[in-house]
C-alpha cells in the first residue's frame, strides 16, 4: 500500500496544505497496520516519528512507577499522534495501542527534522498539531486533578460517543472507560447504572446509547470539586 495526496487530504491536520507539501509528505509517510490491542510504541522507547492515522482509533496511555496504567485518550481517525520528534524528543512519553484494526501513515523523525527546515507551510500545520496536545494535557491534568470521578466518567461518555440511530452511542466497556478516566471498573458501573435507573442511559454489552446527552452535559459544572 501506498500512501496518496487524496489519502492525505482526508487528515484533519493536513487537509488545507498546499499541493507541494501534500506531494513531499506522501513521498515520505510510511503506511503500517496493526489489530486490536496491538501495541505501536511503547513508553520510554526511542521516538519513530509521527503517527496519523488513516483508519481506526489508537489508545495513548502511560504507566506509574507502581506499575498501574492511565489511558489518556483514545485519537480517532484522520488525525495524528505523537509530535515528540518536532522537539528532538528521543523516547516516546507514552505508549500508544490499537484500539481497532488501525492503518497509521507513519512520517519518521528523520523526515520530520528534514521537512521542519525546508517547508514552513508544514512546520505551521506540526506546530498546531502540537498545540492541541498542550490543550488535551492540560485539560486532563485539572479533570484528573479536580473533577470528581462521576464527573469525569459523564464527560468521557459525551467525548467519545459517535452518532447512532436513534440516541448516541458510546463503544467502550467498563474497564475501557475506567482506564479513560482514572477510577476502577467497579465504580464505572455503578455510576454507569445510577445513569440507567436516571433514564439517562441504556447499557447494552460494549455498548452505552446517550438518551439524554443534553442533561449529562449541564451535570458537568456540578461535578468539579
Amino acid at each position: 500500500m501506498s500512501v496518496s495526496i487524496a489519502d492525505l487530504e482526508t487528515i484533519k491536520a493536513l487537509s488545507h496544505l498546499p499541493q507541494t507539501s501534500l506531494e513531499k509528505l506522501a513521498g515520505l509517510m510510511i503506511p503500517q497496520t496493526y489489530a486490536p490491542g496491538e501495541l505501536i510504541f511503547i513508553e520510554d522507547e526511542p521516538t519513530e516519528g509521527m503517527w496519523f492515522i488513516f483508519e481506526g482509533q489508537v489508545k495513548v496511555m502511560k504507566q506509574s512507577s507502581l506499575g498501574r496504567v492511565q489511558a489518556l485518550c483514545l485519537v480517532d481517525k484522520k488525525r495524528c499522534f505523537g509530535s515528540c520528534p518536532l522537539f528532538t524528543r528521543p523516547m516516546n512519553p507514552a505508549s500508544a495501542q490499537a484500539h481497532t484494526d488501525v492503518t497509521l501513515f507513519i512520517l519518521p523523525a528523520s523526515a520530520v527534522a528534514q521537512l521542519v527546515n525546508r517547508d514552513p507551510a508544514l512546520t505551521r500545520v506540526l506546530l498546531e498539531i502540537y498545540g492541541e496536545y498542550i490543550t488535551l494535557l492540560s485539560c486532563l491534568s485539572e479533570k484528573l486533578g479536580v473533577w470528581r470521578v462521576a464527573g469525569r466518567l459523564n464527560d468521557a461518555l459525551l467525548n467519545y460517543a459517535v452518532p447512532h440511530d436513534p440516541y448516541p452511542m458510546v463503544r467502550l466497556t467498563h474497564e475501557q472507560l475506567a482506564e479513560l478516566v482514572g477510577t476502577v471498573r467497579e465504580v464505572v458501573s455503578r455510576h454507569l447504572l445510577q445513569l440507567e435507573q436516571q433514564g439517562l442511559i441504556l447499557i447494552e454489552k460494549g455498548l452505552i446509547h446517550l438518551v439524554h446527552p443534553e442533561r449529562l452535559d449541564t451535570m458537568l459544572p456540578c461535578a468539579k470539586e
